[in-house]
């Protein structure tokens, strides 16, 4: 055993204490026991000690070793997740679900920032930062400077929303979910192979089934449509969907109307708003509300149908009216962040 100075730190204090450095590696469990003198000893016996923590972090150029408890959220943290659901949900409901959240993860591998990220709380931390983002934006210089690029820049912060708020606890990317020993992505991944086989895939097909596979638990369509169908309740969808008017024609010469759109030409709508910015930079012109001067007699701008885009099909043309936008999609992340919450923390029953 080599005996060499390591200097801990814990609790924002540093404690040079002489250890064996051979036994330290990210993630290794140390137990603490703290003297009658207040002075904390260290040690990787199991049973020694009164508190576990894991090594963090490790400096090599002075050996300064980091520890840390189990994963927690800090106080600003919950109330930067809280303030967008007050007064609706309380501090303790927002503390117990990151609690529940953070004990999922494995304190060994608390060091690795993916399992952090893969979080259901992280995921509430970001959509909370975007909504932070969009009030920014509604700043009426921000809106002047963005002009015409104003309504999409906000709608996209907001629609990004709802695919996070849409991904399934657990979520995986491809290549972690084809390795995952846990039984029920071993299964999934074994009944992909089994159809495949017994359609006689090459490994071309095969691939394409898996990657299909995947994309209907974990890709971000199957994310946006379950938060639209499963994470909102029925009346917040409803409430959205209300909020988008699709009128259809036949084209001309021999113009005459078509059904309107219906709830599922809703949803398409939205998720094609989302991705034709994020992939195409398409933006659909929109102003912030108080570059708009109000006419006496007429509704505000906020209770007006708003024209927002008109696209000619081969067989007709399709105009796409909002109203209320975008109050109406922060009220429905907000909506949809509460019930994840609310989940997480086990209050919905």
């Amino acid at each position: 055993m080599n005996l060499d100075t390591v200097t801990f730190g814990l609790d924002g204090t540093n404690y040079p204490r002489t250890f064996d450095r051979s036994r330290l590696a990210l993630g290794s469990p140390i137990f603490v026991t703290t003297g009658a003198d207040g002075e904390p000893s260290f040690s990787l016996d199991a049973g020694v000690g009164t508190r576990l923590v894991h090594v963090a972090w490790i400096s090599p150029s002075d050996w300064w070793v980091e520890l840390l408890g189990p994963p927690s959220a800090a106080p600003q943290e919950i109330e930067a997740v809280l303030k967008w659901m007050r007064p609706s949900i309380s501090h303790e409901v927002v503390q117990t679900a990151a609690a529940k959240s953070l004990d999922k993860m494995d304190p060994e591998l608390a060091y690795v920032t993916a399992k952090y990220k893969d979080t259901e709380w992280s995921r509430l931390r970001r959509v909370a930062s975007r909504l932070d983002v969009c009030e920014q934006l509604k700043s009426p210089d921000v809106g002047k400077a963005l002009f015409f690029n104003w309504a999409s820049t906000v709608e996209y912060h907001l629609l990004t929303c709802f695919d996070l708020l849409g991904q399934p606890d657990g979520w995986l990317p491809f290549g972690d979910w084809l390795k995952s020993k846990k039984p029920e992505h071993v299964a999934e991944v074994e009944e992909v192979h089994r159809v495949a086989s017994e359609a006689g895939d090459d490994w071309l097909k095969l691939t394409d089934r898996l990657v299909r596979e995947h994309n209907a638990r974990f890709g971000v369509r199957s994310a946006f449509y379950r938060f639209l169908r499963e994470v909102l309740s029925p009346e917040a969808r409803e409430e959205l969907l209300q909020t988008i008017w699709i009128v259809r024609r036949s084209n001309p010469p021999s113009v005459r109307e078509l059904p309107d759109g219906n709830d599922q030409d809703k949803e398409g709508y939205l998720f094609r708003l989302r991705n034709e910015y994020t992939h195409d930079g398409l933006v659909r012109s929109g102003v912030h509300p108080q570059l708009t001067p109000a006419i006496p007699g007429f509704p505000s701008i906020g209770d007006t149908w708003l024209g927002r885009e008109q696209e000619v099909c081969p067989d007709k043309w399709i105009t796409i009216f909002t109203r209320g936008w975008p109050g109406a999609l922060r009220r429905a992340v907000v909506a949809g962040m509460k019930r994840r919450v609310e989940a997480l923390a086990n209050l919905d029953g």
